[in-house]
């Protein structure tokens, strides 16, 4: 059996924003899922999650 050799992630590579995609089909499904999602924390404000509970979750609380 062979061994699968990984390449080690490079720091630049993960942090560095890549641009955007310029497709027009691309473009319109980010579009449509960000609006899907507005819409619905608008609507059902009671299934959002304070905060104060997502800093608990990771330590961050202060």
């Amino acid at each position: 059996m062979s061994e699968v050799v990984e390449k080690p992630a490079i720091v630049d590579d993960l942090t560095t924003a890549m641009p955007e995609s310029s497709e027009p089909a691309y473009q319109a499904w980010t579009r449509a899922r960000i609006e899907n999602s507005l819409a619905e924390a608008k609507s059902h404000p009671e299934n959002r999650i304070p905060l104060s509970k997502i800093w608990k979750k990771f330590g961050l609380e202060y």
